[in-house]
Formats: structure tokens, sequence, C-alpha cells
């Protein structure tokens, strides 16, 4: 396909990005080969998308460039501007985040129905260790009041739906709520009650680990399915989710942590786990969008 004959909607899914840890992680957790989402923006060279530090529009050719593009299109429809004035509207309101990549991962271990082994929860605790760090230094410096993180291909499939009944797209099958025998950490997050006199709770200075995993070793670990879960290790890691919950309820509230409720920001986990969408959901489980080809530049 050549990138000529792109129209505006359309929905481009991204193989991963070499030598990044991040999109090999997202590849490996969701079981597809794609890793970033975005969209034809008005006309064929520009996209729209959210990649840090906020949503942007770019050029086409520069972005596609290594990269292999899965071109899916929305044949219901033959105009797209109210999907365009959708996604103006995020762009405009600079809907910000430079850690979009780390929250997609973050929430993907999170609300992904499996059982990690060793490894992967060591992991696991890295990641949601960085991602509480960074979430907890913007409540600090007050930088997005009201808004919450927003994933690049969810941000795609929200322009979608904001457009109206005629657009709204469905997911089916999605790729984390498959119905297996398996809890989320987050089911189980919900389901216990968070340890209220625990330091790392009440503390907005989270103490970093005697030893950081590098990027190579928690890609390693993610992949790393061997070896019995840990049970003071998945204790430590729903810590982690419940003061991610809270200091979601503290930025959508525009309040301080401590004011925040970890039961108020696990409904605001809650309402995103049925909305939250992955590339390779945009990709293999969207009955509404057809592939129509594959760009590589």
């Amino acid at each position: 396909m050549d990138i000529n004959e792109l129209k505006s909607g359309d929905v481009l899914l991204f193989s991963p990005e070499k030598g990044s840890w991040l999109s090999e992680a997202i590849v490996f957790l969701t079981g597809a080969d794609v890793s970033h989402t975005a969209m034809t923006y008005k006309e064929f060279s520009k996209i729209i998308e959210e990649t840090p530090p906020a949503i942007r529009v770019a050029n086409a050719k520069e972005r596609f460039a290594g990269r292999t593009i899965h071109v899916m299109r929305d044949e219901r429809n033959q105009d797209f501007s109210p999907v365009m004035q959708a996604a103006t509207k995020y762009l405009n309101e600079e809907e910000p985040y430079g850690m979009a990549n780390l929250y997609l991962v973050g929430m993907i271990l999170i609300y992904k129905k499996f059982s990690p082994s060793g490894p992967q929860q060591k992991a696991t605790l890295a990641i949601l260790k960085k991602l509480v760090s960074k979430l907890l230094t913007i409540i600090n410096e007050h930088k997005y009041p009201g808004k919450l993180p927003m994933v690049c291909s969810q941000y795609i499939f929200q322009s979608y739906q904001d457009a109206g009944k005629d657009y709204q797209l469905t997911i089916k099958n999605g790729n984390l709520l498959k119905a297996n025998q398996e809890k989320s950490l987050f089911e189980k997050a919900i389901n216990q009650t968070p340890m209220h006199d625990s330091p790392t709770y009440n503390s907005l200075k989270l103490e970093k680990p005697a030893v950081e995993l590098s990027e190579k070793e928690l890609l390693s670990n993610l992949k790393n399915k061997e070896g019995e879960s840990i049970a003071s290790l998945e204790s430590e890691i729903l810590e982690h989710i419940y003061i991610l919950s809270k200091a979601l309820h503290a930025i959508e509230q525009e309040i301080s942590f401590e004011s925040a409720s970890h039961k108020a920001g696990l409904q605001v986990m809650q309402k995103q786990n049925a909305m939250f969408v992955t590339p390779a959901d945009l990709l293999d489980h969207c009955p509404d969008l057809t592939k129509v080809g594959e760009i590589t530049i």
C-alpha cells in the first residue's frame, strides 16, 4: 500500500520500535506485533497521535520510517470530520503526559488476567514504582490538573467514540478482557484491603529498590514465565496499585495525594478497565475496522 492511499480517519498500527524495551514489552504482553496507534489526520501526509510529551500532529512519512504500518479503515462511513473534530479537541487541550508508553505497559500488567511468575512480579513492581513516581511528581508540581493519562490506542478509540454513535467502535473478546481462570492484579486489589499503616502507602516519598533493574533486565524478567509467584512481592505490588489509584483520584479531582481516596481511585481504574483498549485490540478485536493494507518505508 502506498502512503498517498491513506484516508482521513484511518487507524494506523505500528510494529514495535527497534531498541525500545517498552515496545517489546507491549508486543509480548498483548501477543500482537503492534505497539503504537495513530490516525491519519485530515490528509494522507499527516497523522495525529498520543506520544511523549503530548498529543501532536506529525509528518506520516517521517514517523513511518523503519516501521511496518498496519492500516485499518472504518468502511461504514465516508465523512470522518466528526472524528477529526473529536481528535482536534484533545489536541487543542494539549492532552499531556510524557510517559504514555510506560503507563500502557503498567496498565496492561494490572489489567491482564495472568498469574505472574516471580521474575515477572519483580519487573511488574519495578514498573509500577516508576509509574507511581512519575504520577506523584505530576501531583506535586500541579502539572496536569484534572487530566487523566491516556494511552495511544485509547486516544484514537476515544476520538471515534466521541464522534457519535455512527462512528463508535466495538471491541469483541478484548485482549485483556478474555475470560479465563486467572485473576488480574486489579481484581485482586479490589477484593483486598490496603495496609493503611504501610509506610509506602502513606508516604509521597517512595523508597527506591536497593538495586534497580535495567531496561534489559525488566524486559527479560517480563518474558520469564518460570518460577512460582512470591506472596510478599504480590502484596507489595497490590500496595502500589492502591498508591496508583490514589494518585489517579488526586489528578482527576485536582486535590492533594493525602486528600485522595484509594477506593475512589479504584473506581476510576475500573472505568478505565472497561474502556481500556490496546493496539492489539484495534488490530485483531475490532470488527468495525478492516485491514486495507500495510505500509513499509
